[in-house]
């Protein structure tokens, strides 16, 4: 705990240097053999940590967007579970890192959820499904999703991780038609 407390206040220093408005804090993996109240417990006490620590001041304090990631013994959860936990850590600095990538694979709506809960997503990342690649290459609607965001009127980042089918410039191909 200590350990996570130093790095989160370290996190927010440089945050605070770089101008940075957003942090991603990690769920990260979950130990063999716990119990998973205590797994819950733990994991809704971290976020409650974070936003003390965040310095006051309106825009100038980080938010928090965390990550729900699938992976061997990564805690994840399906985006209305993730939502349900910042409901209940009832931090106003905490708000969702929606990957459609790894929420598309776990059975979200992504036009819905989007749709449902855009002022509460504070960072997007994509990849197509099923192998990770860049948009156009699996089975996302991308020109569909891309022009709900911009209806909605999203002004945050839309991150692209994701695994390149061929050389890195030439997968980014598909961007030209969005800037």
């Amino acid at each position: 705990m200590r350990e996570f407390r130093d790095a989160v206040g370290k996190g927010i220093e440089y945050a605070g240097e770089l101008g940075c408005k957003q942090m991603n804090c990690l769920a990260g993996v979950a130990p063999p053999d716990v119990d998973p109240a205590l797994l819950h417990a733990t994991y809704v006490s971290q976020p409650a940590l974070r936003r003390q620590r965040a310095r006051p001041g309106g825009d100038d304090a980080p938010r928090r967007a965390d990550q729900h990631a699938c992976g061997p013994g990564v805690f994840s959860q399906p985006s209305a579970e993730a939502l349900a936990l910042i409901d209940e850590v009832d931090a106003d600095n905490l708000k969702l890192q929606y990957d459609l990538f790894h929420m598309r694979i776990m059975g979200d709506d992504l036009a819905r959820t989007i749709e449902a809960h855009l002022g509460r997503i504070g960072h997007m990342q994509i990849a197509d499904v099923p192998e990770r690649h860049e948009p156009g290459t699996g089975e996302i609607d991308f020109p569909h999703l891309f022009d709900l965001i911009d209806r909605l009127g999203y002004k945050g980042w839309i991150g692209a991780e994701y695994i390149p089918t061929g050389k890195t410039a030439d997968s980014l191909a598909w961007v030209k038609k969005y800037l």
